[in-house]
């Protein structure tokens, strides 16, 4: 297989993905779409290794504007356990940085967790106070938040509890840090104030930040 003509196709077809007017045709997204799984689910194990390698290197390395981010995720439909494990490294990644994906299979459940806190915590642009009302994009802010949902996941809750590999990690150990991670987003939509018709992009922000509080109480 031509690896060098595997990685341009796949560059192209990610770059497809970030045509909001192209991809706004039904029929034309649900094709690329199609063929973004294709590529991540080639039968080829080395093959398929190359396009998630590429995508990671690529898009999770150079693209930076959230909304962009946001919508590359949206195409990257979970339909396999692959799709699934890379939109979740490309979440981190545009969140954290780039850096950060290399972390992701060897760092306990709970410190995925906490860093998503902290990051929640220190990052500027999630900074939702009233000081920052004039200056904060709320349409990133956002499109922030539905990668804070994707690199959420499932909570990343250990199988077993009580299995012998599982890094220490006890159920109130994990608990306490979900409840860490819903505080501080609840946090961060209650400081969101003059949502309503007249500041749509904010009560849109809130809104998608208390969708995910509520999934992690809830789920």
């Amino acid at each position: 297989m031509d690896f060098v003509a595997l990685a341009s196709l796949v560059s192209i077809v990610c770059r497809i993905t970030l045509d909001e007017g192209f991809m706004s045709t039904a029929a034309i997204s649900a094709k690329v779409e199609a063929l973004l799984q294709t590529l991540i689910s080639l039968p080829d194990k080395e093959a398929r290794d190359h396009v998630t390698d590429c995508i990671l290197n690529d898009m999770g390395q150079h693209l930076h504007a959230p909304n962009l981010q946001s919508q590359l995720l949206t195409h990257l439909v979970p339909t396999s356990p692959t799709a699934c494990n890379l939109r979740i490294k490309l979440a981190f990644m545009f969140l954290l940085g780039p850096e950060s994906s290399s972390l992701l299979p060897n760092i306990p459940s709970t410190n995925l967790l906490d860093a998503l806190t902290a990051h929640l915590a220190s990052s500027p642009y999630f900074d939702t106070s009233p000081r920052n009302a004039r200056t904060l994009n709320y349409a990133h802010l956002r499109a922030r938040t539905s990668l804070l949902d994707i690199a959420i996941s499932d909570g990343h809750q250990p199988q077993s509890f009580a299995a012998v590999d599982n890094e220490g990690i006890t159920e109130p150990i994990f608990n306490a840090s979900v409840d860490s991670l819903a505080d501080a987003i609840k946090a961060k939509y209650t400081s969101i104030s003059d949502s309503g018709a007249s500041h749509m992009m904010r009560t849109e922000a809130k809104d998608a930040l208390v969708a995910v509080y509520l999934r992690v109480m809830v789920a």
